[in-house]
């Protein structure tokens, strides 16, 4: 008799129980979970305090080298496209590649004093020139 007034009880509250149980269940498990992740960010701080790899960190990136680079040049008196392309440490087909856009163009054939341009190189196997870009007003510019 009192094994059947205990499951009345338990039924007439089952809902209440599994809601216990589940509120425990997920304090539980959060609980471990943030355990977790403070340990994993302890140990990443430890090893970001690594004096070798630190150094070694630091030894890597300053041997990087970027690999687009942009050079303003600002023409000078007596300055020709040839002898601007020529004094830039690049492959000769780069240069007569620029030589002959240049040459196609029509508005950009003379160059003025100060005028700018502009070279993006690509460092990444053989430099190669991205792109120019010539300042023939202060608000003209021609990309190529």
């Amino acid at each position: 008799m009192n094994k059947k007034i205990i499951f009345k009880i338990i039924g007439k509250y089952s809902y209440f129980i599994w809601l216990i149980f589940l509120i425990f269940f997920t304090v539980f498990i959060t609980y471990f979970y943030d355990h977790n992740k403070r340990s994993q960010i302890n140990y990443l701080k430890k090893s970001f305090k690594n004096i070798y790899l630190d150094n070694t960190l630091k030894k890597i990136t300053s041997e990087l080298n970027p690999r687009y680079t942009s050079i303003e040049y600002t023409v000078k008196e007596g300055d020709t496209y040839v002898n601007i392309i020529n004094n830039l440490d690049i492959p000769k087909t780069e240069k007569k590649l620029f030589l002959k856009s240049v040459t196609t163009n029509k508005n950009i054939k003379i160059l003025k004093l100060n005028q700018k341009i502009i070279f993006k190189f690509d460092n990444k196997n053989n430099i190669k020139i991205i792109n120019f870009l010539i300042e023939v007003d202060k608000k003209k510019r021609y990309l190529l």
